[in-house]
């Protein structure tokens, strides 16, 4: 997910884990069917986590740090691997580069993801090509490959993350923000438009649209 020379710092972390838990398996079969909609039956049998949290790079002790993550999901038939790179995370020091794609080490099978091995590389929390900031898939058995909709550079679909309008990535989850004037709903994906003159001191107790609740007070 980042490849280049890695320092560990005194606060720095690196660890990995097998889960079992339950929800964090059905997220990840469900991310892995949005992003391949021709495996929408997908079920994760195995996953595997690892973080680099705050690791510093090359040769310099003062030099910024880096944090992101790599996921390992399989069935038994099918494998996937996401990279996660945490917002304003990936920090730049001048002169470095690092590679990030993957690579079966035949000379047939690889990926490199753009801005790879140039100063773009520390971009890489903005871009994505299952459309949400910070976020690569790729399925690995039988080669390697993107989803379609990524396969053409970076994409800029939501299917992945269900956010209406603004996702933002962290370490192995999202949040989905909103655009001016407009608000959060209860399902934390949905935005809706910010209520103004519709809500009033003399408001309808009545109404129990969730648009409506912040300032109508039954």
């Amino acid at each position: 997910p980042f490849w280049t020379d890695l320092v560990r710092y005194s606060d720095s972390n690196v660890w990995h884990r097998v889960t079992a838990n339950t929800e964090t398996i059905q997220r990840i079969s469900e991310d892995v069917a949005s992003a391949f909609p021709e495996l929408t039956t997908f079920s994760a049998t195995e996953v595997v986590i690892a973080t680099w949290d705050h690791v510093g790079y090359c040769c310099s002790p003062y030099s910024p740090t880096v944090t992101f993550q790599c996921i390992l999901a399989t069935d038994g038939i099918n494998s996937f691997v996401f990279f996660l790179y945490g917002d304003g995370e990936i920090n730049s020091y001048s002169g470095y580069r690092a590679q990030v794609g993957l690579n079966a080490g035949n000379g047939v099978d690889f990926i490199s993801v753009n801005g790879s091995l140039t100063s773009e590389i520390f971009n890489i929390d903005e871009d994505s090509n299952v459309g949400c900031p910070g976020v690569f898939v790729f399925q690995v058995n039988g080669g390697v490959q993107q989803p379609e909709s990524g396969r053409n550079g970076m994409a800029n679909n939501s299917s992945l993350n269900d956010c209406s309008q603004i996702c933002i990535n962290t370490i192995g989850s999202f949040v989905c923000e909103c655009n001016v004037g407009y608000q959060l709903s209860d399902d934390l994906k949905t935005c809706l438009e910010t209520p103004s003159t519709i809500c009033t001191s003399s408001c309808n107790t009545q109404l129990q649209d969730s648009q409506y609740q912040l300032c109508c007070n039954p």
